[in-house]
């Protein structure tokens, strides 16, 4: 449920972010709505799990709301109210042998066409968020 000035209205319609179709690409997550813990039957466990903003800069640059996002090396990026976050998706092994999807730290070409874009889009001129949490995900990967 959201709250919008007093009223409760259900949460609108949530797709769900699979790393497969987006791997190799270059992708921002504009906003964190809301982070949750859900039950995941897969893993027979509870997972945090973020609600969010996102575009897909290799696949139209369109902006998709109410992305429901569960991949923990992602969810581990994203907080509500923090800064916008930009990686390539790809899949690495884990020490387990396990494949995992993960946000790679983009180049400095990626960097630059995520500014011009949200520049264009009107997402703000933070240059600065975009590298800060760049330099995250370069500290981190």
């Amino acid at each position: 449920m959201s709250d919008f000035g007093g009223w409760t209205t259900p949460e609108t319609q949530v797709t769900y972010f699979k790393p497969a179709d987006h791997a190799g690409h270059l992708i921002g997550f504009l906003a964190v709505k809301k982070m949750d813990n859900i039950f995941d039957e897969m893993r027979g466990a509870e997972v945090q799990r973020a609600i969010v903003e996102m575009v897909d800069f290799d696949d139209g640059g369109i902006v998709e709301h109410n992305v429901s996002v569960q991949h923990p090396a992602i969810v581990r990026k994203l907080s509500v109210g923090g800064p916008k976050v930009l990686g390539r998706c790809n899949k690495i092994k884990t020490k387990a042998g396990f494949d995992a999807w993960v946000l790679e730290a983009p180049s400095e070409d990626d960097l630059q066409r995520a500014s011009r874009w949200s520049d264009e889009q009107g997402y703000g001129k933070n240059q600065e968020s975009v590298s800060a949490a760049a330099d995250a995900l370069r500290q981190v990967g």
